[in-house]
């Protein structure tokens, strides 16, 4: 009717002051939506806004932000895409802030590297350029091309390193991977930790495949399983047992409980409280209990004890 005030439209497709290409910003459906920038678009929903420049689109849900060159923001609620190329796609609260990163669902998700992404899950951040967060809660990937697959509160922060799932893992040596268990640190370069609790490989080239509290301090060297056993020296190796120590160079433990070879190229094969001196290389002890071995050569069957 003649006279009638015309109601104000709910949704607004309008500019800063001298963009040229106002005429290309569109807005298709939904309510209370905002495209603020060059050829910006947004698709449905509500209160959403695309105000990025350059095909700036955000696509349904509920205040989503899409504010960088070529930025999606689609679905979900509360969601930014503020890096250029960056996508947020569905989820809560989810970030996508610099260029190139993406978000993919979940909750309160952050991907802040340059090609960085988070595919699901809480809490997540993958700020290493190219990190990738693949699920669980409250991981972290802050080194260049690191992974973490899943799992709480794991961080992977060495460059090419990878945490594959558990809880409170780190795999801070470059190229350095923790493969699941429990406070498992891979601080060592191309270090490995494959299973159990409180384990360390700190060596370059060392590993830990299970057991708990075990360290392989050097390089090459490895720890099997067991509990509390150390490799202190280069290639030394514990195979299982309790609290042994390899501290010499190709030294071996195989089993047993505190057992100790510290000579080059020593190996004791199981029993108890029984050492190879440092001064005693090329030896062995087959078991028993309590014996020490001093002198180069030397092998002590198992059936006899040096008392």
């Amino acid at each position: 009717m003649n006279g009638s005030p015309v109601p104000a439209p709910r949704n607004s497709a309008t500019f800063r002051a001298g963009c040229a290409d106002a005429v290309d910003a569109s807005i298709s459906g939904g309510e209370n939506n905002q495209a603020l920038g060059a050829a910006a678009s947004v698709s449905g929903g509500n209160v959403n806004t695309a105000q990025g420049t350059f095909a700036a689109w955000a696509a349904g849900g509920y205040d989503n932000v899409s504010n960088g060159s070529s930025t999606a923001a689609v679905g979900g609620q509360h969601n930014d895409a503020t890096g250029d190329n960056a996508l947020v796609a569905g989820g809560n609260e989810n970030q996508a802030t610099t260029g190139q990163s993406a978000v993919t669902g979940g909750d309160s998700n952050t991907a802040s590297g340059d090609g960085a992404a988070v595919s699901g899950g809480a809490s997540n951040t993958a700020s290493g350029q190219d990190a990738a967060v693949s699920g669980g809660t409250s991981n972290t990937a802050s080194g260049q091309d690191t992974a973490v697959s899943g799992g709480t509160s794991n961080t992977a922060s060495g460059q090419d390193t990878a945490v594959s799932g558990g809880t409170s893992n780190t795999a801070s040596g470059d190229d350095g991977t923790v493969s699941g268990g429990s406070t498992n640190q891979a601080t060592g370069s191309f270090a490995s930790v494959s299973a159990g609790g409180s384990n360390m490989a700190g060596g370059p080239y060392s590993s830990v495949a299970g057991g708990a509290h075990n360290n392989a301090e050097d390089q090459a060297s490895s720890v099997a399983g067991g509990d509390i056993n150390s490799t202190t020296a280069n290639y030394a190796a514990i195979s299982g047992g309790y609290q042994g120590a390899a501290s010499g160079v190709w030294s071996s433990i195989a089993g047993g409980y505190d057992n100790a070879a510290e000579g080059e190229l020593t190996s004791v094969l199981g029993g108890e409280g029984n050492t190879i001196a440092s001064t005693a290389n090329y030896s062995a002890i087959l078991g028993g209990s309590f014996n020490t071995l001093t002198g180069d050569c030397t092998t002590l069957p198992a059936y006899q004890n040096l008392c």
